[in-house]
């Protein structure tokens, strides 16, 4: 199939089973027929499994398997031949070289669909079987799970079963301070980041290996504010404390929950537990050695055989190897998220749901994407507009001063000629700062919207605040600050618009809550509770007209252009191709035609796929070869002069400065972040630094220590301190296998 195939050529395989002449066919052009008991007229030659791990370990890459494809239930199995691995057998047939081709980056495998009409998905959800429990909780005696317990009992009733069936489990209680009843039972302040991480050094003190960890704080907490440190705080800090002790042992986590998915629609739904959804995702993403699984159930009354059924549900569930990341439980069936594909064709109709000379406000109104559809409401139907901005802005009177005292392609400048540019369609602008987070800032701008204007029609919550953090590096601070435009501010607004009955309210969500990045936790988590607070507002009654949408890329807004390029930076390769602006206005258009749905995800790609892929993940493992491979650049000017290495230990540093910077020279007084790096190159770096040396170096080394010249001292600190603690014999052998 290789030689079939050319460079980075795909592959669409399956095995026709039936109908029986076409398996006798192929069955009898075997030239040595294999005795295979499993190998009937129903069954493949080889199950998908068996596919993927064939032609993984022949060098094809992508690959992926889909099961019960057509009327036959054939599995397909998709890949793509690396350019490697193809070009060592002859070819089939060649194709002509194209030069134009040669330095092109490599192409995202999947390609977009060029009918808007297929780019529309709704969440859905499908029953599946419980995992097969193959073999009893066995192993090594001192890998234990560790349990986070929930104070509704459930996490008790757990390790009563497991203890039922030999498991010894240690368990973690909340209380207001780091405490260690026994070696088996421990209490921590979950507001607390130095909590759990003495609770990984107590458990490294005695030696314990943990294989997995089940968290159950995220069962019914009594606030909102006590449901982010339980939840999404809890999840973040327990990440951090196992980079901080490096462990790199394979470790799974079960995160559970309560009704925070909407899968009978019946819940009594809390949207910020799903808050939860993106350290799930990203998680695996920054630690390559975790897995992570979301399991949200509906808690039974005690002492019911519901709740038996329940508990003997997740002890199974646990007591597996992680495969479905996003499952629940509802009495006693097991679903897993998919999504549905739902075909929104364009209508006649040019205005949709909108009103001629309609009220519409904006939040993030003179952001890329909020000007985007403010020129559409400005070109359709003459809209009144209230452009909501956090930062200030000069009042129109100043515009025409402002525009003569500065430079035409200055931020501010160009947002002006855009509004004026609003006004010459016919709308009417008004630009009001306000922070959508204060309550009574929105209620003012509110106010004098409606004074100005008249009452509001629709809704567009578009405020975002782009930022790329690496998990390792949140913080309490930082995670409120971020989080407060999307989720507070979503609670503010549907707030003052409770009594008003609106066209529409759109909240602007994000496909990355399904295709997820490094770096991005918090940016998937707050599209997730997006995703969460439509479905909790539609199934409550409080606001028909709320919808969330998982916008795919503006692939020609500003925000997405930067992202772009500095995708391309990190990865080595094109981002997938997002939508153009004019595909957007059209989309915008047809979810304004009135459906009656809570979520409406738009992809470009084929979903499941993006899914699929985002479960393996861009990880950084993945990464580590990207990085190396950017061009040479002449470095920049810096306020220190260049000083270079002196020493062995600095030069095998500055290699990997050299490598994962791309600079011609890097001086050891050159700090990391002055030249440009970021915390996922850091991340990279780190894990290569750790590698070469054979040592644990934590990511907030690099943090405290950003310069060459100074992780050598942290490095020879590291190595010394581990040398003391060897043998004369164990030592020697280090020290020959390094000279």
């Amino acid at each position: 199939m290789r030689s079939l195939l050319a460079p980075q050529g795909l592959l669409l395989m399956w095995e026709i089973t039936q109908p029986q002449l076409l398996f006798d066919v192929a069955d009898g052009l075997l030239m040595n027929p294999v005795e295979d008991l499993g190998r009937t007229q129903g069954n493949p030659f080889l199950s998908k499994h068996q596919w993927q791990e064939a032609l993984q370990s022949h060098g094809f890459l992508e690959v992926a398997a889909f099961s019960e494809i057509d009327a036959f239930a054939q599995d397909v199995i998709v890949a793509k031949a690396s350019a490697q691995s193809s070009s060592l057998l002859p070819a089939a047939f060649n194709l002509p070289s194209k030069e134009k081709n040669r330095n092109q980056s490599s192409e995202v495998f999947w390609g977009k669909k060029q009918d808007i009409s297929d780019w529309f998905y709704i969440p859905s959800w499908k029953r599946s079987m419980l995992p097969n429990l193959k073999s009893q909780i066995s192993g090594n005696e001192s890998e234990y799970y560790l349990v986070f317990l929930d104070e509704c009992g459930l996490g008790t009733q757990i390790v009563e079963q497991f203890k039922n069936i030999g498991k010894e489990l240690i368990t973690v209680e909340i209380g207001e301070h780091f405490y260690s009843q026994n070696s088996l039972t421990y209490t921590i302040d979950p507001k607390q980041r130095d909590n759990y991480n003495q609770l990984f050094q107590e458990l490294r003190r005695l030696n314990v290996s943990i294989r997995k960890i089940i968290n159950l704080w995220n069962i019914t907490a009594s606030s909102i504010e006590e449901q982010d440190n339980l939840g999404y705080h809890s999840l973040i800090f327990l990440a951090q404390a196992i980079g901080e002790q490096s462990l790199t042992e394979s470790l799974e986590i079960e995160i559970v929950s309560n009704n925070m998915q909407s899968v009978t629609g019946s819940e009594e739904l809390c949207p910020e537990k799903a808050l939860i959804i993106g350290p799930c995702k990203v998680i695996p993403l920054e630690y390559p050695n975790i897995k992570t699984r979301s399991i949200d159930v509906v808690i039974p009354q005690s002492n019911t055989w519901q709740q038996e059924e329940l508990v003997n549900q997740l002890v199974i569930e646990f007591a597996t190897e992680i495969s479905d990341q996003i499952i629940a439980y509802r009495n006693v069936h097991r679903w897993v998220q998919n999504f549905e594909y739902v075909p929104l064709e364009s209508t006649v109709e040019e205005r949709h749901n909108l009103r001629e000379k309609g009220v519409y406000l904006i939040t993030g109104g003179l952001g890329d994407v909020g000007l985007i559809l403010a020129e559409y409401l400005a070109k359709t139907v003459q809209a009144k507009l209230i452009l909501i901005s956090r930062s200030d802005f000069p009042n129109k009177e100043n515009w025409t001063q402002w525009l003569t005292s500065n430079d035409e392609q200055n931020d501010i400048s160009l947002k002006i000629q855009k509004i004026q540019n609003l006004e010459a369609l016919g709308a009417e602008a008004l630009v009001l700062s306000a922070d959508v987070t204060n309550h009574e800032q929105m209620s003012e701008a509110i106010a004098q919207a409606n004074y100005t204007f008249g009452q509001i029609h629709g809704v567009l919550h578009a405020a975002y605040m782009p930022r790329e953090s690496m998990i390792q590096r949140q913080t309490p601070e930082s995670i409120n600050g971020e989080f407060s435009p999307k989720i507070k501010g979503t609670r503010i607004l549907d707030t003052l618009f409770k009594d008003i009955k609106l066209d529409f309210f759109l909240l602007f969500s994000s496909i990355y809550t399904f295709e997820p990045l490094p770096g991005q936790v918090d940016y998937v988590a707050e599209s997730a509770f997006l995703d969460a607070f439509a479905h909790y507002s539609v199934s409550r009654g409080h606001n028909r007209s709320i919808k969330s949408i998982n916008w795919d890329g503006w692939s020609e807004s500003q925000s997405a252009m930067k992202f772009a390029q500095k995708y391309k930076e990190i990865t080595g390769e094109n981002i997938r191709e997002g939508m153009k602006t004019n595909e957007g206005i059209e989309i915008f258009k047809r979810i304004l035609s009135g459906n009656q749905v809570p979520q409406i995800v738009i992809s470009t790609h084929d979903l499941p796929t993006l899914i699929k892929k985002g479960e393996r993940g861009l990880s950084l493992e993945n990464l580590q070869n990207n990085q190396a491979s950017k061009p040479i650049r002449q470095r920049p000017e810096l306020k220190n002069v260049y000083v270079a290495p002196s020493n062995e230990l600095e030069f095998k540093i500055a290699e990997s400065f050299h490598k994962f910077l791309g600079f011609d020279k890097v001086g050891i007084h050159d700090n990391f972040f002055a030249l440009g790096g970021d915390s996922l190159t850091g991340s990279v770096l780190i894990k290569e630094l750790a590698e070469n040396f054979q040592i644990e170096l934590p990511l907030r080394f690099l943090y405290e220590a950003p310069s060459i010249a100074e992780l050598a001292i942290v490095i020879e600190k590291i190595l010394i301190e581990e040398l003391e603690d060897l043998t004369e014999e164990e030592a020697n052998l280090i020290l020959e296998k390094n000279t």
